[in-house]
């Protein structure tokens, strides 16, 4: 693996852009107690659901051209802080389906579904609210479906069943069973997907958390008589050799390198080229309650761990916006940017039930962490988090209270580079399997001469990760995450600082 330094936060893009839609605009499907997953389906059809209708019947595909389906799992936007992620991610998706293997695989955007609802408050009549939870958890038991219809052949159509995750708990699991039914009765053994290399497979894109690899693991032991599976994910960085290896016909991969590879290659870099005793002078602040922050927290060397309440987004949500995040624009900036509102709502951590007095006890612990690295003279501190947004909250914090300290993230992130000259964050380093320069797209071999800007690491990942399902198995030992543009190089991937 190769260390490479860039002057820049941010880092490299490998694959190709996605292309125009074709004329037909996408539809937007709206979603109510009587819809589910098959609604999209349906109306592109111009059909409506059958009455009384039960299971695969409901998906108006009885007669017509059999449709390649695949998994993917995505942070459930209802029950986390992350539905920027979210985003992210179902954006990626739709990118890569469109590029897919630049040939017959093309797929353009027809439709959705989703069962999540944000941004929804609490009734004060109990009844209501007892009612509303009740429907809230029929929703998010219940997959969403991005709806794709192939650009040479419209008539062939791409499921992708959207399952909710979160990196406590892991995959839904009740979701994940609905949508494994689905995937497996619509798929045909004649319109496989090309990463199943002509057998019958079942594939999954995900997971999205590194906590979610237990929940996952244990759903698949579930299944009797499984189909082999191909699970291909674009963000775990977690210290995983290969958790299905005790599972027969399971092949995984991720189309990014693991935290334990990128913090071991970033001290060298400390030890030869800057002089630096990682062991003395590296501190990790990691958040609690998950896996990935207990497993990318472990002192490499001997470095110190902090821990930080994950629910620190209380803190970051008991102000409007962050000062100065919407104050005066950066010299040089012909408009005004938009202000970023660090607020998120979310459900996937222990509730608070001192709505007042918990922000500012975390405040105090926070400033008392930025004391700890300015008492114990530390040189550099890596920031372990799976919200962006507490990422953010948290460099500016540090950056503010102990600016001697340089920052290191173990990814990269626009709104990094974004917010870099109006908030002080300028030195930040990054350790990443993607550094987000478009230009680098010609230092992969890029054939055509234009470029897609991804906004994070993971979203570029993700990407790679399904434009992976759309190719053939490769020739070499590990066939599942070799490159889409060079199918027969290395599925190892440099990385930068």
């Amino acid at each position: 693996m190769g260390l490479f330094i860039v002057a820049s936060l941010t880092a490299f893009l490998s694959w190709l852009p996605a292309t125009p839609d074709s004329a037909r605009p996408p539809e937007i499907v709206s979603a109510s107690e009587s819809e589910g997953p098959w609604t999209p389906v349906c109306k592109h059809f111009g059909q409506t659901v059958p009455k009384e209708s039960v299971g695969l019947a409901r998906f108006c595909l009885d007669g017509k051209p059999a449709a390649r389906v695949l998994i993917a799992t995505v942070p459930d936007p209802e029950l986390t802080h992350l539905s920027l992620t979210f985003d992210r991610i179902v954006e990626s998706i739709t990118r890569a389906a469109s590029d897919g293997d630049l040939a017959n695989e093309r797929y353009t955007f027809d439709s959705y579904w989703f069962p999540w609802l944000t941004g929804l408050k609490d009734d004060p009549d109990s009844a209501k609210r007892r009612t509303a939870d009740a429907e809230r958890i029929r929703r998010v038991n219940t997959p969403g479906l991005l709806l794709f219809r192939n650009q040479n052949a419209p008539e062939q159509l791409l499921l992708v069943f959207l399952v909710g995750e979160t990196p406590t708990s892991g995959v839904n699991s009740l979701a994940l069973s609905t949508a494994w039914g689905y995937a497996i009765g619509l798929a045909d053994k004649d319109h496989r997907l090309p990463i199943c290399g002509g057998t019958q497979c079942a594939a999954i894109l995900g997971p999205t958390f590194t906590g979610s690899i237990p929940s996952l693991n244990a759903f698949l032991q579930s299944q009797n008589k499984r189909a082999p599976t191909v699970i291909i994910s674009g963000s775990v960085t977690g210290d995983l050799v290969n958790p299905f290896d005790s599972q027969a016909n399971i092949h995984f991969c991720t189309t990014t390198e693991s935290n334990q590879t990128r913090v071991s290659a970033l001290f060298r870099f400390l030890e030869v080229r800057a002089g630096s005793n990682p062991s003395r002078d590296f501190a990790f602040l990691a958040e609690d309650e998950t896996e990935y922050g207990e497993r990318g927290g472990k002192g490499e060397k001997g470095a110190l761990t902090l821990r930080y309440p994950r629910g620190i987004s209380r803190l970051r949500n008991s102000f409007e916006e962050i000062p100065g995040g919407a104050g005066k624009v950066p010299q040089g900036t012909p408009y005004t940017p938009l202000p970023l509102n660090l607020r998120d709502p979310g459900q996937d951590s222990i509730p608070s039930l001192s709505a007042q007095q918990t922000p500012v006890s975390q405040e105090a612990v926070v400033g008392e962490l930025a004391a700890t690295l300015r008492h114990e003279r530390i040189r550099y501190v890596g920031i372990i988090a799976t919200d962006p947004l507490d990422e953010l909250f948290l460099s500016r914090t540090i950056r503010a209270l102990a600016p001697n300290v340089r920052i290191v993230l173990f990814h990269s992130d626009l709104l990094f580079s974004r917010q870099a000259r109006e908030w002080g964050l300028n030195g930040i380093l990054a350790v990443t399997s993607y550094s987000l320069i478009a230009r680098n797209q010609y230092v992969e071999g890029t054939l055509i001469p234009s470029r897609t800007q991804f906004a994070d690491e993971e979203s570029e990942g993700v990407y790679n990760a399904m434009r992976r399902m759309f190719l053939g198995q490769g020739p070499d030992s590990d066939p599942f995450c070799n490159s889409p543009v060079h199918p027969g190089a290395s599925s190892g991937a440099d990385f930068m600082l």
